[in-house]
C-alpha cells in the first residue's frame, strides 16, 4: 500500500526563475548549466528556441536525483553558450524524453510533397507502428487489484458493474475505465543497444538511452517486449482522465515518507492497495515519478504546446512545404522510427553568444 498526490491540471508556461533552487547550488557544475539556461532564454530570438532554454533549465530544477542534474549539465556546459547548440540540446530531450510520455493516438496518413512521394516512409512508420500486444488479462488484472474503480476518480467500472450487482452498492458513480500505461506500448519501438561504452557514452540511440542518463538502467530489461504490460506500468483510470494522463495533464507525485501519492491538479492524496500484493504487485512508485517529473517540464517550459502543434499540423497538413518549413513535422513523422542513432554534439565551450 501507498500513496500519491494526483495532479490534473496545465502548468501555465514559466519563465526559468532567476534564483537555483538549494539542490542546484550544491553543485558548482550543475550551477554554471542552470544560469547558462537563464541567459539562453533571455536571449532567445524564437519562442522554439525559449522553449528549449526552459526544458533544459526545468529539467536541472525538476530531475529528483544529483546524477540526472549532473548529466543534464554536462550536456549544457558541452554547447558553451552557442544558442544554436543549446537549442539543439533542449530539442534532443523533447525528441526523445519528453514525447515519449506526450502521446497523440489520433493516427493519420502522413503528407507527401508534391515534388515527390513518401510510399517508403509511410510503409515503414506502419511496420514500426505494430506494437506488442498486451496480455488478455492486463486489464482485468488492474481492474481485481485496484477494486475495480478508477483509481483517480473513485468511480466504479462501468462494465464491471454490470457483470457484478454487488459492485453497485460500493460508493462512486459507474463509468468506462481503461488499462492505462505509465510507460507507453510504443516505447519498445526505441529499443536499440549500444554495443561498446564509446557508444553509450556519446550515442544516444533511443529513449532509453535519455533513461539510464538519468539512472534508470534498468528500464530496458524490465519494459522490454511483454513487460511493457507488466502490472507494475499499468493503471485504472476511467477514459476522460486515461487521456489527460497520455497528454502530460495528469500525472501522480509520490509522497516518500508516507508511501503515498498526491493526483497534481486534483489536489487530492490516494492511496494505492491491491487486493492481492504477492501477485498483483502495484504500479510503480519509480515510473509513476518519471512520469511526474516528464509532466511537470512539459508544462513549466512550454514543451507540452510545442509538441501539439506538431501533432496538430501532422493530422491537418497533407503537403509538405518546398520551402523546407515543415522540417520539424516531417523529423516528428520520422522519430517513432527509432532507426537513427542520436549523437550527442561533442561541442567545446565557445564565447558568448547569448545576447545580454
Amino acid at each position: 500500500m501507498y500513496s500519491d498526490q494526483c495532479t490534473t491540471m496545465d502548468y501555465e508556461v514559466t519563465p526559468l526563475p532567476s534564483e537555483a533552487t538549494p539542490e542546484i547550488r550544491k553543485d558548482a557544475e550543475i550551477l554554471k548549466a542552470y544560469e547558462v539556461a537563464v541567459r539562453f532564454e533571455v536571449g532567445a530570438g524564437s519562442d522554439e528556441f525559449k522553449t528549449f532554454a526552459r526544458v533544459l533549465g526545468y529539467l536541472l530544477r525538476e530531475l529528483p536525483s544529483p546524477k540526472a542534474r549532473q548529466a543534464v549539465a554536462k550536456q549544457i556546459l558541452r554547447c558553451g553558450e552557442d544558442p544554436q547548440a543549446l537549442a539543439e540540446c533542449g530539442k534532443m530531450f523533447v525528441d526523445y524524453h519528453i514525447s515519449l510520455f506526450k502521446q497523440n493516438k489520433q493516427y493519420s496518413t502522413p503528407p507527401s510533397s508534391s515534388g515527390w512521394t513518401f510510399t517508403c516512409i509511410k510503409e515503414s512508420v506502419k511496420s514500426q507502428a505494430e506494437e506488442s500486444s498486451p496480455s488478455s488479462n492486463i486489464r482485468q488484472d488492474a481492474l481485481c487489484r485496484d477494486g475495480y474503480c478508477c483509481i483517480a476518480s473513485g468511480n466504479i467500472d462501468y462494465e464491471s458493474a454490470l457483470a457484478n450487482p454487488s459492485l453497485r452498492e460500493l460508493h462512486g458513480d459507474m463509468e468506462s475505465t481503461e488499462a492505462a500505461h505509465i510507460f507507453p506500448q510504443s516505447l519498445n519501438r526505441h529499443i536499440k543497444k549500444c554495443h561498446n561504452q564509446d557508444e553509450k557514452t556519446n550515442c544516444l540511440s533511443s529513449a532509453f538511452a535519455i533513461l539510464d542518463m538519468f539512472g534508470h538502467s534498468a528500464l530496458s530489461e524490465e519494459l522490454r517486449g511483454q513487460g511493457i504490460h507488466c502490472l507494475e506500468n499499468v493503471l485504472t483510470l476511467c477514459d476522460g482522465l486515461h487521456k489527460n494522463f497520455d497528454h502530460l495533464r495528469l500525472w501522480f507525485e509520490p509522497i516518500v515518507v508516507t508511501q503515498r501519492f498526491r493526483q497534481t491538479g486534483l489536489q487530492d492524496v490516494i492511496t494505492l492497495t491491491s487486493s492481492d500484493p504477492e501477485n498483483l504487485p502495484l504500479p510503480s512508485a519509480e515510473y509513476l515519478a518519471i512520469h511526474a517529473c516528464c509532466s511537470r517540464v512539459a508544462n513549466l517550459s512550454g514543451a507540452a504546446g510545442y509538441l501539439d502543434r506538431i501533432y496538430r499540423d501532422r493530422d491537418e497538413i497533407r503537403v509538405l512545404a518546398e520551402d523546407g518549413s515543415s522540417a520539424d513535422l516531417l523529423e516528428y513523422l520520422l522519430l517513432p522510427l527509432g532507426q537513427a542513432a542520436l549523437t550527442i554534439p561533442q561541442v567545446q565551450p565557445r564565447g558568448n553568444l547569448i545576447s545580454a
